[in-house]
C-alpha cells in the first residue's frame, strides 16, 4: 500500500540475498567432481571433504530459511508501533490483556 515501505522491503531483501550469495558462493562446488579434491561419489568417498561440502550446503539452506522467516515476520512486527495508541486505549478500558492481543495480532497477520 505504501510505496516507500514496499521499496524499503524490496531493497532489504535484495541486499540480504546479495550478501548470502556472496557469503556462500562456491561453498559446495567440488562435492561430486571426478577430478576435484573432494569427491562424495561412492567409488572414492572422502569423509572430511564430504562433511565440508555438506556443511556448506546445510549452512546455505539454514541461512536462507532464517532470512525467509525474518522477512515474513518483519511486516507483523512493524504494525505494532503504528497501532500502539489503539492498543493502549482498549487496554485501559480492560477489553483484553497484553498477551491475547499480541498472540491474536500475530496469528491474524
Amino acid at each position: 500500500r505504501d510505496p516507500g515501505v514496499l521499496a524499503a522491503r524490496l531493497g532489504m531483501s535484495l541486499v540480504l540475498a546479495a550478501m548470502y550469495a556472496w557469503l556462500f558462493a562456491g561453498s559446495g562446488s567440488g562435492g561430486d567432481s571426478a577430478g576435484g579434491e573432494r569427491n562424495c561419489a561412492p567409488a572414492s568417498f572422502d569423509v572430511p571433504g564430504c562433511a565440508a561440502a555438506f556443511q556448506g550446503h546445510f549452512g546455505t539452506i539454514v541461512a536462507l530459511s532464517i532470512s525467509a522467516m525474518m522477512g515474513a515476520a518483519q511486516p507483523v512486527l512493524l504494525t505494532f508501533p503504528s497501532e500502539r495508541p489503539i492498543f493502549l486505549r482498549e487496554y485501559a478500558s480492560k477489553q483484553y490483556g497484553v498477551v491475547p492481543y499480541f498472540v491474536s495480532k500475530t496469528l491474524v497477520e
